[in-house]
């Protein structure tokens, strides 16, 4: 199991959307960035959260998600780790992590 570090957490990214909200399929050639690789995920799955930081005031400052939610993530987030065939993970910092994706949302298009 990895156990983030304070301010970190792992994140289990989620494939690009195949069809957009209203059921048009989309190209594969739409997931493509101009240097010809794959784009990457921007939603993922929160999987562990490292401890709270604490400032120099000694506030203490909480990551805004936890385990388990849908969150969307900056576009370059994170350092890829791979633990098992199938899963692509990122160890990402706190601040990389934009929103927490609430029911019936499925991020940006």
């Amino acid at each position: 199991m990895i156990r983030p570090l304070t301010g970190q957490a792992l994140i289990q990214l989620l494939p690009p959307d195949e069809k957009t909200d209203g059921g048009l399929f989309l190209p594969e050639i739409v997931h493509d960035n101009p240097n010809g690789e794959k784009a990457k995920p921007r939603r993922g799955i929160v999987i562990a959260v490292g401890p709270w930081r604490q400032t120099k005031e000694g506030f203490a400052i909480l990551p805004d998600f936890k385990p388990g939610e849908t969150v969307l993530l900056s576009e370059y987030a994170g350092t890829k780790l791979t633990r098992a065939i199938g899963e692509n993970l990122r160890l990402c910092r706190v601040d990389d992590v934009l929103a927490v994706l609430t029911n019936g949302q499925s991020g940006p298009h």
